[in-house]
């Protein structure tokens, strides 16, 4: 039975080159890593257990095989600065991801991070546990996500996933093709839109 399977990692996984092979064998053509944070500062606070070098050393390894790469980043840490937020598009580029996701810090309630945000002065959460900060507002939080997307996303990238993807035989797989197509123009689309929409 010919199946395409999809996995979530550590980074670890890169010097264990056998066992990417076993998992390329049986099926699996896209990696996901939760990446968090374009800064060592951030990843140590948060206690990943790996910095930006053993990242970009992982990717290295990582790059000798034909899967696919996802990232994860989380976006509004305490103490990064909008700067900071900023650099995850070229780390991005550089680790030669093929796709990334975003999402906002959120604290639970009753959680170690929902007593950090309390008591650091100038940050504030939302009704459904967001976290904010007087020096970036929800608002341009919301508007520094939309640009790492921007700067990350473009033609270039597009070409070089389906690219990717077709050397990798997953467009003989229905359900990719047709992801691709509406991943493409989705994305060709919104940036037309916003391109239409900007003021002159």
């Amino acid at each position: 039975i010919k199946k395409t399977f999809i996995f979530e990692s550590r980074i670890e996984i890169a010097r264990h080159p056998a066992i990417l092979d076993k998992l390329w064998r049986a099926g699996f053509r896209l990696a996901a890593f939760g990446i968090e944070s374009a800064q060592d500062k951030t990843l140590k606070r948060i206690g990943k257990g790996f910095t930006l070098a053993m990242v970009r050393e992982a990717f290295r390894l990582l790059r000798r095989h034909p899967m696919l790469s996802f990232g994860y980043f989380i976006l509004g840490y305490i103490g990064e600065t909008e700067e900071d937020m900023l650099a995850i598009a070229p780390l991005a580029r550089e680790l030669r991801l093929d796709f990334i996701s975003h999402s906002k810090l959120r604290a639970l309630p009753y959680s170690p991070l929902r007593a950090i945000v309390e008591q650091t002065p100038g940050y504030h959460l939302t009704e459904n546990h967001r976290v904010y900060s007087d020096a970036i507002p929800e608002k341009r939080l919301f508007e520094i996500t939309e640009r790492v997307l921007r700067d990350f996303n473009g033609p270039r990238q597009y070409l070089r996933i389906a690219w990717k993807i077709l050397r990798s035989g997953l467009l003989l797989v229905p359900a990719v093709r047709r992801g691709l197509w509406v991943f493409l123009f989705g994305s060709l689309e919104r940036r037309g839109r916003r391109r239409w929409l900007a003021p002159y």
